[in-house]
């Protein structure tokens, strides 16, 4: 998720203050997404993913779970 919202922020030219008004969330949220910090709730990418019109893939794996945004 951390590499998809950078790009949407660059792609869009905002500061994370203006993407955080735009998603409706504070300004250090939107640094510790991109910072990538915490694996992300199912919930957190559901609501990213409206506000922004992205997509995130699943992969479940035997050995790991891997997130992986398209975009």
């Amino acid at each position: 998720m951390a590499t998809r919202v950078v790009a949407y922020r660059a792609e869009h030219v905002l500061s994370q203050a203006a993407l955080a008004r735009e998603i409706g969330v504070s300004q250090p949220l939107v640094a510790r997404l991109e910072a990538g910090e915490h694996e992300p709730t199912f919930g957190t990418l559901i609501r990213r993913a409206r506000c922004l019109g992205l997509e995130f893939h699943i992969d479940i794996t035997p050995t790991a779970l891997k997130l992986a945004a398209l975009p």
